[in-house]
């Protein structure tokens, strides 16, 4: 079963979009979306952040979806910490995706896994993915 996803988005729905169809794909029961608001001294980027936002109505599985959609922006430091803040007021574990960050299909499951792995070693804050490898290689998680 694949974990609860926070899934923190913001202005660009291209990328967002990519991100969105590994999400499906994994098919979560409960999904998180985190948003800052637009800046306002920034022409189009209002139109932008509500065509990211509207990706998230493309959900089409059972799923409980949660959004915190900020209306007004509060800087990248302050809406992805109380994104992350808000998803563990209601959940005790899960995936945290940014909106630039495509995993392989293998990642959910291996999340899946070292989370139970895991759960109950106090030693172990969090479990990550991360690929330094340049861009034009791919491997498996």
């Amino acid at each position: 079963m694949t974990p609860p996803i926070l899934f923190l988005i913001f202005k660009r729905p291209d990328k967002t979009q990519a991100v969105f169809e590994t999400i499906r794909a994994a098919r979560p029961s409960r999904l998180y979306v985190g948003a800052d608001g637009p800046r306002p001294d920034r022409p189009g980027e209002a139109e932008l952040c509500e065509q990211t936002r509207a990706i998230i109505q493309g959900v089409d599985w059972p799923c409980e979806v949660k959004t915190l959609f900020r209306s007004d922006n509060l800087g990248c430091q302050k809406a992805v910490s109380g994104a992350v803040t808000w998803f563990f007021q209601h959940e005790a574990e899960g995936v945290i995706l940014e909106d630039d960050i495509v995993v392989d299909p293998t990642f959910f499951p291996f999340a899946a896994q070292m989370l139970d792995r895991y759960r109950d070693t106090p030693d172990v804050m969090s479990i990550t993915a991360c690929n330094m490898q340049p861009q034009d290689r791919h491997y498996d998680a």
